[in-house]
């Protein structure tokens, strides 16, 4: 299993702050797997970020880390291009998805996944953690992962429902 260290080497991160009464992407690093894009969108008082995976996926043992920070009075929607396949695990090493999240005060964080697709004989763990102010009007979705592997040789279910705080 990957190293789940403190070091910021190992994270990809987006930062999202307001700029001119309009929240913007601030800063950003990618790391393989990952890949963070910002679409250019109309004008508008949001943020868009996407998340993709080179690949379509993890394989056995990869590690996708993610560190989200909005910014007091920020709004983001996260997404992510497409479902992220997990490969099977040969040898029992699972592939993992890490998110950690900071959100200041009055920030309007909207988290929306596709679903996992873990491939049969698939390991995979998936962690997202956060500090959150008292009340933050923040939507991030639970129960996206399937509970059994669908990828074998069959269309993945849709996924849950968000469940917001």
């Amino acid at each position: 299993m990957p190293d789940h260290n403190d070091d910021a080497a190992g994270w990809s991160q987006l930062t999202v702050a307001q700029v001119r009464q309009q929240s913007r992407l601030v800063a950003s690093r990618s790391l393989q797997p990952l890949k963070i894009t910002n679409p250019a969108v109309p004008a508008g008082a949001a943020c868009h970020a996407v998340l993709a995976s080179y690949g379509g996926g993890l394989v056995a043992g990869g590690c996708m880390r993610l560190r989200v920070r909005c910014e007091a009075g920020s709004w983001l929607l996260l997404s992510t291009q497409a479902n992220t396949r997990i490969f099977k695990s040969i040898d029992g090493q699972q592939a993992e998805q890490l998110t950690e999240g900071h959100v200041a005060d009055h920030v309007l964080a909207v988290v929306l996944p596709d679903p996992l697709v873990p491939q049969t004989a698939a390991a995979t763990s998936r962690l997202s953690t956060g500090t959150w102010p008292p009340r933050p009007p923040c939507c991030w979705p639970t129960g996206t992962t399937p509970a059994a592997p669908m990828w074998a040789n069959s269309l993945p279910l849709p996924p849950s429902p968000p469940s917001c705080a």
